[in-house]
């Protein structure tokens, strides 16, 4: 189907849009403010796709989950009525974050336009944190389970040699058990044929949450295995995550047209937690069963930081862990106010810091305290090139703003 598009008649400012459902309305444009009837237009022929460089941690880059999205946002997401004022860009409601009934998970307003998300961005988001934990059986970032020796706690079994292949199976379970809820998961969004679905998508969602969470505590009990089987189980856990993508990126294209509602991108979100738990299970287990047998007086609780890069000044000052940094070469001093304006309300105060280069890019530092991965989706200003939690920084391919 070819892209469609509406075109300001005063300035030209081409904008994309999801159907033919603005045709005749009235609009403002955000460029220039002009106010005008929609036109909907087609696109003769799709844009070649710009080559990406960055793999991700299981050997595809994230934009293969559901291909490319459009150059811009669909700004008349929150069109008026012909008789009441165009929406423009300063009139969209921020971002605002609130808690589930029973633990914190980011929930976000489903508003197409500065300070909102798309429905497929939460989508995107959950394809990767499945694919991350069912890959970390082999992670470059985590140590291989150890072949030999016995884990310094008591959570983990230990086994001979001779028991090896039973202790393999038992991982290759938790890897079955993965793979068959993210297929179910795909299963609910292709059963959505209309708004009717969406109570039963968003029930379906929430047990499926609820059952990686028990995977998540079954993990936690896994004996070590050998350094063989670890990467054979690896290997597997790539080439099955890479099979059902083509699923999750039609399945995705499709659930955009609901990215209004708030009940299914909060279940998406939870879903996406759920499966980091399960991911943060499995490297947790990697990290004891690399102890010494030896017992131990225990250490200080590590930071998250992996690498021995020097602090910058603004890292220094609020603490590695209070910062998130933006690096790319469209990067540019004056969008480091843009960006702070952008994520307001996810951000523990407006402290920020920006540099540029006409070699090496822009960088911009932010105070922000939450996790990296619950401020990806909000991050609809640029498109993310990748993500390197450890390093709490986030590389943009582009910076769209207006």
């Amino acid at each position: 189907m070819p892209k469609l598009f509406v075109v300001c008649p005063n300035c030209k400012g081409k904008y994309s849009v999801a159907n033919e459902d603005i045709a005749g309305k009235s609009v403002k444009c955000q460029k220039c403010s002009q106010k005008f009837t929609a036109k909907v237009y087609a696109a003769s022929s799709p844009k070649p796709t710009a080559a990406r460089s960055a793999p991700s941690p299981v050997g595809f880059s994230d934009s293969d989950l559901f291909g490319d999205s459009p150059e811009k946002e669909d700004i008349f997401a929150d069109l008026a009525s012909p008789s009441s004022p165009a929406p423009t860009l300063g009139s969209l409601p921020p971002m605002t974050r609130k808690k589930a009934a029973s633990r914190s998970i980011p929930i976000a307003p489903i508003v197409i336009g500065v300070g909102g998300i798309a429905l497929v961005a939460v989508i995107v988001m959950v394809g990767i944190s499945i694919a991350n934990s069912a890959g970390d059986w082999g992670g470059s970032s985590i140590p291989p389970l150890p072949s030999n020796g016995s884990p310094a706690g008591n959570s983990f079994a230990s086994s001979a040699p001779g028991d090896d292949q039973a202790n393999f199976e038992q991982h290759h379970e938790v890897l079955d058990t993965q793979m068959k809820l993210m297929n179910r998961f795909i299963d609910a969004m292709e059963g959505v044929n209309g708004e009717q679905d969406l109570p039963q998508f968003v029930s379906t969602v929430n047990g499926l949450s609820s059952e990686l969470r028990s995977l998540a505590t079954q993990v936690a009990n896994l004996p070590k295995i050998s350094s063989e089987n670890n990467k054979k189980l690896s290997q597997e856990a790539e080439r099955r995550t890479k099979e059902f993508l083509p699923r999750m990126k039609a399945a995705g294209q499709r659930m955009a047209q609901y990215n209004r509602n708030a009940e299914v991108t909060n279940a998406m979100l939870d879903f996406q937690a759920a499966g980091k738990e399960v991911s943060n299970a499995i490297s947790s287990a990697r990290t004891r069963l690399a102890n010494s047998p030896a017992p131990k007086r225990q250490s200080p609780t590590p930071t998250r930081r992996r690498s021995n890069k020097p602090l910058t000044n603004f890292q220094s000052r609020y603490g590695f862990e209070n910062t998130v940094t933006f690096r790319g070469q469209e990067l540019e001093v004056k969008h480091g106010q843009m960006i702070t304006e952008h994520l307001k309300p996810m951000l523990a105060d407006t402290a920020s810091a920006a540099s540029s280069s006409s070699n090496t890019g822009g960088v911009v530092e932010l105070h922000y305290e939450g996790e990296i991965s619950d401020l990806v989706p909000h991050v609809t200003f640029g498109e993310i090139k990748s993500v390197d939690e450890n390093e709490r920084t986030i590389y943009l391919n582009s910076v769209n703003f207006p």
